[in-house]
């Protein structure tokens, strides 16, 4: 595929998940086949607003538009993070630009894990970060649990968040996802169901408490933390 579309760029710090607070260059690519919150459910995507916008580009294009604007913390060890919406709607695009840049920084994904990378990513990616989706993001079962699922299951370079607000949103991970049961501490995490700083530290006690209980570690949202609704930093 010889363009991609891109909803932001932006450089930051992992505000999540296993890598979080470090360096990292954000590409967020748009589109997604899941609209958590639209059809009901507790909470509603927080970067929905962003990733339903954004402009094609060609490879070639954006390629220069990366390495003009983030050439230096690459090269310091940044991460590189595709994220979304649903990156691996555009994997073909993901493999040209780093084939592109040529670059040496960790490479990883923010994913809902419905999707099945492809030969190239899977040699590739040094961290997944998923995202699998529970029966409050109000999706259907059908789309939000997959086969492709299958495969991050098996990958010790896979960590799984899972967005709660209560003691039955646990249960409904140890339900619909039963295979979280063999995983190490620290690759299952459990994430307050928040889109504002606000929200997100009144949850918080809560989800550390579930958390403990239940043998997860929590998954932090520094983002919202520092910049509250503010994207793109």
């Amino acid at each position: 595929m010889s363009f991609i579309r891109v909803s932001e760029t932006f450089f930051s710090v992992q505000g999540e998940g296993i890598t979080v607070g470090v360096p990292a260059v954000f590409i967020r690519l748009q589109g997604c086949n899941l609209d958590c919150g639209s059809r009901g459910g507790s909470w509603v995507c927080d970067t929905e607003a962003v990733w339903k916008q954004g402009n094609k580009y060609s490879l070639h294009d954006f390629g220069k538009i990366v390495q003009s604007l983030y050439k230096q913390p690459l090269a310091k060890g940044a991460h590189l993070i595709f994220t979304g919406g649903e990156p691996l709607l555009q994997q073909e695009s993901i493999v040209n630009l780093i084939n592109i840049l040529d670059i040496k920084s960790p490479i990883e994904v923010e994913t809902n894990g419905t999707i099945l990378p492809n030969q190239f990513l899977q040699s590739r990616v040094n961290y997944w970060n998923v995202s699998p989706k529970l029966s409050n993001s109000g999706e259907p079962q059908s789309k939000r649990i997959t086969t492709g699922l299958d495969w991050f299951t098996k990958q010790s370079n896979a960590i799984f968040k899972f967005v709660v607000s209560n003691k039955d949103d646990v249960l409904d991970v140890k339900s619909s996802f039963p295979w979280v049961k063999k995983l190490g501490i620290r690759q299952k995490f459990l994430m307050p169901a928040a889109d504002s700083r606000f929200t997100l530290h009144e949850n918080y006690e809560l989800i550390i408490e579930l958390a403990k209980t239940n043998g997860y570690s929590l998954s932090q949202r520094l983002h919202l933390t520092v910049w509250d609704k503010k994207t793109g930093i």
